[in-house]
């Protein structure tokens, strides 16, 4: 497909699995990939993209025939800058993120994955403060694979279009200020990872409609506060 038959063998096609994939840790902040695709890779569960404690940048590149996850930031400081980038054929087009590292996404997008085709963040505390929106979210929507905990002194805002999907019986604990600022074309969604009414069919299982006792909801607590 790229480079032509440099193997000489007669026509062939890459596919997953066939090397590991590009690991970026602590120190590699300034590294940019611009307009570049990775592919074909995943071997022994490696994503396209792994990022350790670092905020390099990519901007219109791609991850496609991938045996693992696009992006992984391994629940670690890391801070991408990732700019309308697509995940093709991923595992999963995302893994590991951070409240605080979705306002380094903007306008990605994600086709055949057979795991959540959205942004999957697995951290329970959104830390001191965090904003995230609509296009923040790969897919426009954000896979809760956690339950959460906005602890007192902390601030998270949910930004017009943030369609967030719990995968379990998860719930949304508030102790500090949660604020959802939707808007009337573009509201502030919480529901389950199986409800296609909103954000379509991120679990791509074909047509389905969300339904009663598929998560557990929002807890204030004394002293939290609702802003808008």
């Amino acid at each position: 497909s790229f480079g032509g038959d440099t193997n000489n063998n007669g026509p062939s096609a890459g596919g997953p699995n066939q090397w590991n994939g590009l690991d970026f840790n602590a120190g590699s902040d300034s590294s940019q990939l611009l307009w570049t695709i990775v592919r074909c890779g995943g071997a022994f569960g490696n994503p396209g993209l792994a990022i350790s404690n670092a905020s390099p940048t990519f901007e219109d590149c791609t991850v496609s025939t991938w045996q693992s996850t696009g992006i992984d930031l391994g629940l670690t400081g890391a801070l991408p800058t990732v700019k309308r980038c697509q995940f093709n054929g991923c595992n999963r087009p995302s893994d590991n993120l951070t409240w605080a590292s979705l306002a380094g996404f903007s306008n990605c997008t994600a086709t055949g994955s057979s795991g959540f085709q959205g942004s999957r963040v697995t951290s329970g505390n959104p830390g001191p403060f965090a904003v995230v929106q609509g296009h923040n979210l790969i897919n426009g929507a954000l896979n809760l694979a956690t339950s959460v905990t906005v602890n007192a002194g902390q601030t998270l805002i949910l930004g017009p279009g943030t369609v967030i999907k719990s995968d379990n019986y998860h719930t949304v604990t508030v102790d500090g200020s949660l604020i959802m600022a939707g808007t009337g074309d573009r509201p502030v969604v919480f529901t389950s990872y199986t409800d296609d009414t909103w954000g379509g069919d991120t679990n791509a299982n074909g047509p389905s409609g969300g339904g009663p006792n598929q998560w557990n909801g929002i807890i204030y607590n004394a002293g939290a506060s609702a802003g808008a």
